[in-house]
C-alpha cells in the first residue's frame, strides 16, 4: 500500500477505518456483541449538547500578572487597566487566546471584572519636537 501523502488522504483512509472495520464490527464489551453503530442507534435517550458559553468557558486560558504602580498589568506585550484599588497585587487573568481584546480578571475576595486593553489619549504622551530656532535673535 502506497503512505498516504496528504492529510486529507490520510483522513479519507482513517474514515473507511473507522466505518468498516470499528463501527460496524461486533465488540465484545457491548450488550450482545453489538457494534458501535447498533449500540448508538438503538439508545433512546436523547443527545445532550453542551451550552456554547460552557464549552467556551471550559477552553479559557488562565495566567497571573502583577498589578504595577499605576493600576495595570502588562500582557501580551499590551497594557490594560485594572485598578489603583490591586496596586502590588498578584491577579489571575482569564482569557481567550483568539481575542484578548477584553480580559477578565479575578482576586480573590472580590467579584471578576473586564479590563480593556488602555487607550491613551491625544494629549498625553511624548510630547513634540520643539521647532528648530536660532537663540541668538
Amino acid at each position: 500500500m502506497e503512505k498516504p501523502k496528504t492529510l486529507d488522504r490520510l483522513n479519507e483512509l482513517f474514515q473507511v477505518w473507522l466505518s468498516e472495520c470499528y463501527q460496524n464490527k461486533a465488540h465484545s464489551a457491548l450488550d450482545k456483541n453489538m457494534s458501535p453503530e447498533m449500540a448508538y442507534r438503538s439508545d433512546k435517550k436523547p443527545l445532550r449538547f453542551a451550552e456554547p458559553d460552557v464549552l467556551a468557558n471550559a477552553f479559557l486560558h488562565s495566567e497571573p500578572r502583577k498589578v504595577d504602580k499605576s493600576g495595570c498589568i502588562h500582557f501580551m506585550g499590551k497594557l490594560y487597566e485594572v485598578g489603583l484599588a490591586f496596586l502590588g497585587c498578584k491577579v489571575d487573568v482569564i482569557y481567550d487566546p483568539t481575542d484578548i481584546s477584553e480580559l477578565t480578571i479575578e482576586y480573590e475576595g472580590h467579584s471578576p471584572w473586564k479590563a480593556h486593553e488602555l487607550v491613551i489619549g491625544e494629549r498625553v504622551g511624548k510630547r513634540p519636537a520643539m521647532p528648530e530656532r536660532s537663540w541668538t535673535e
